[in-house]
């Protein structure tokens, strides 16, 4: 059972999104909140697995409490929506730790899709989101080919690591890397672990992110992002 809570300071959006949750018998709604100050009290209480969190809240605060959420827990996975594809709200989100992030215009069969693949420890990112991310990058034609990067870069990572970001950053999941690279799967995620501390990222979300932005792969594929962690 996938125990979910939910932030957002309209009524209304809290109740359609519990509505469509609890239509699937392996998510329970734990609880539902409309302030900072709740969401902490709630979470302490029912520890859920997942927390929705409304990053449009005024002041920035949707961040913030996504920042507070993951450093008093951070077990607990995330996943940020907004009405809009907001680029700064988007960047600043995963900065905060974030694992997923989509729009709240997503389909009742969708937002069931991103919960189960954030809770099996992926980070699913919306399309309309991912185009902002990538709104100033030029795909090149050649599948995983790796920039010239900076020479820190090229010191903290080894061009293996720079092979599994780069996937990590085309939306491929854990076992589709090992296969691709020949690798066990859990050899894959120790790759993952060190990506993750030699970038000093706390998710897979996190790393993509930093890994478009600052342009270190090549050759985003903009499709359903779904991101292993």
């Amino acid at each position: 059972m996938i125990k979910v809570l939910i932030v957002d300071e309209q009524e209304l959006i809290r109740f359609a999104i519990r509505v469509v949750l609890e239509r699937n018998e392996n998510i329970q709604v734990c609880g539902e909140v409309a302030t900072e100050a709740e969401v902490i009290k709630l979470i302490k209480y029912s520890d859920p697995d997942i927390v929705l969190v409304d990053i449009g809240f005024p002041n920035y605060s949707g961040i913030e409490i996504t920042r507070k959420i993951k450093k008093l827990s951070p077990h607990i996975k995330i996943i940020v929506f907004n009405a809009q594809a907001d680029e700064t709200l988007v960047k600043d989100a995963f900065a905060a730790g974030a694992d997923s992030c989509c729009t709240n215009r997503l389909t009742k069969e969708k937002l069931i899709e991103v919960v189960d693949t954030t809770f099996k420890g992926e980070t699913w990112i919306d399309p309309a989101i991912g185009k902002i991310v990538i709104q100033n990058m030029q795909p090149q034609p050649v599948q995983f080919k790796i920039k010239k990067v900076c020479s820190l870069t090229k010191a903290l990572l080894t061009s293996r690591e720079m092979e599994v970001l780069q996937m990590i950053a085309s939306g491929y999941k854990n076992r589709q890397i090992a296969q691709n690279l020949h690798l066990s799967v859990g050899t894959v995620r120790s790759h993952v672990h060190r990506i993750l501390g030699k970038l000093d990222c706390e998710s897979r979300g996190q790393a993509a992110v930093k890994a478009i932005t600052e342009g270190l792969v090549d050759n985003y594929q903009l499709e359903e992002i779904r991101l292993p962690a």
